[in-house]
């Protein structure tokens, strides 16, 4: 059985209320209905099963917190107070991703949106895939270049649409406030930072390596 979910609350809603419904069956197939005991032998199956459900729930939780329902290959929306906004592993912790269609880490179109936090800077790196940027909200600042240089910044508000051509170092400043962007592009969604030492998923070991 397929459900329409709208929303993460409601999906979550529909997840926690699956997981009521299988555990209900699996106690009765175990519980003895006359003395609400356990059937005799039957405890450890019950406790097995408990573990399994708690571990495909946690399972499922993460796993939708990557990626979206929409594929590029069915009509579909995604609805603004649908957005779920995630950490990414490669951007600053304030920094958030939100998947709005595909999935980024496959060769295939993706959709996402970033929103950056006031005066948040994400430092000279570069993306392998071609992409085409607009700007949600707010004001999006860019500048081109291997050394970050808030004097080339360029600004673009809302409705703008800027073209980066896959391999070109360029770095974001947060100026004058949070700012949303969509990004598209053909996966996989990759990041390389010029400077190492910038890469939050590089250990002070690993930055001081390089």
């Amino acid at each position: 059985m397929w459900v329409w979910v709208r929303g993460k609350y409601e999906t979550r809603l529909a997840i926690a209320a699956g997981f009521s419904f299988f555990y209900a069956i699996v106690r009765r197939s175990v519980v003895n209905p006359s003395t609400g005991t356990m059937k005799k032998a039957e405890g450890a199956q019950m406790f097995k099963w408990k573990w399994l459900l708690i571990l495909f729930f946690v399972v499922i939780i993460k796993a939708d917190s990557y990626t979206q329902e929409l594929s590029i290959n069915k009509l579909g929306v995604v609805w603004q107070d649908s957005l779920q906004w995630n950490s990414f592993a490669a951007f600053p912790a304030k920094v958030k991703l939100a998947i709005l269609v595909g999935d980024p880490r496959k060769p295939a179109p993706y959709l996402v949106r970033v929103k950056v936090p006031l005066n948040e800077k994400i430092m000279p790196h570069k993306h392998p895939e071609d992409r085409v940027y607009t700007v949600i909200s707010g004001v999006f600042y860019i500048g081109i270049g291997e050394v970050f240089n808030d004097n080339i910044l360029q600004a673009y508000p809302p409705g703008a649409v800027i073209v980066l051509p896959g391999n070109t170092p360029h770095f974001h400043w947060a100026k004058s406030g949070e700012y949303i962007t969509q990004v598209y592009a053909i996966g996989p969604l990759g990041l390389e930072y010029i400077d190492t030492k910038y890469d939050p998923r590089l250990t002070s070991t690993e930055k001081h390596d390089d």
